[in-house]
C-alpha cells in the first residue's frame, strides 16, 4: 500500500445525530460525550450494556443544559432490528433534558431501533444504528426521536 493509498482510508468518527420532534418544533441532538459500559439493569434479564450519549450546551453565564439519550441492551445482544414496545422490552431507550421545566425520564414506548454491535472477546467495542421511536412525555403529548449514531471506544 502506498502512502497515498493509506491516507485515503476513511475512518468513521463517533457521532450521535438525531432529530427530536416535540411540541411542533424540531430540535437537533448532536452528542459530543459518550460512555459504553457493562451494567446490571432491572427489567432486562442478565447483564446489560449501557450506551449513553450526552449533548451539552451553554445557555447562560454559569448554566449548562444537558440532553441525554441512553440505550440499554442485553449483554449478549446481536446485530438486528429491535421493535420498541411498552409491553415487551428487549431493549430500553430513554431521553432526559435538563431544559424541561421538571426533568423527567422519557421512555421509548414504540418504534424501532436497528442496532449493530462489534465485540472483542466479551467486550463490546462498537455500537451503531438508527432510531425511530416515540417516547412518553409525562403529562404532555408524546414526541418522536429519529436519527443515526456510531460509537467505538
Amino acid at each position: 500500500m502506498t502512502a497515498y493509498e493509506r491516507s485515503a482510508v476513511i475512518k468513521q468518527t463517533n457521532h450521535f445525530s438525531v432529530k427530536i420532534l416535540r411540541d411542533g418544533s424540531v430540535d437537533d441532538f448532536e452528542a459530543k460525550y459518550f460512555t459504553l459500559e457493562p451494567t446490571d439493569y432491572p427489567g432486562i434479564e442478565g447483564k446489560t450494556w449501557t450506551f449513553t450519549a450526552v449533548q451539552q450546551k451553554k445557555v447562560g453565564e454559569d448554566l449548562v443544559e444537558n440532553k441525554t439519550i441512553t440505550i440499554i441492551v442485553p449483554h449478549v445482544a446481536e446485530t438486528g432490528t429491535y421493535p420498541i414496545s411498552d409491553t415487551d422490552r428487549k431493549i430500553y431507550i430513554d431521553y432526559i433534558s435538563t431544559s424541561d421545566e421538571e426533568p423527567y425520564i422519557h421512555v421509548a414506548e414504540k418504534g424501532m431501533a436497528i442496532l449493530s454491535f462489534t465485540r472483542k472477546g466479551d467486550e463490546m467495542c462498537t455500537i451503531s444504528g438508527q432510531l425511530d421511536m416515540t417516547v412518553d412525555s409525562h403529562q404532555v403529548p408524546p414526541f418522536k426521536i429519529s436519527g443515526a449514531f456510531y460509537y467505538s471506544n
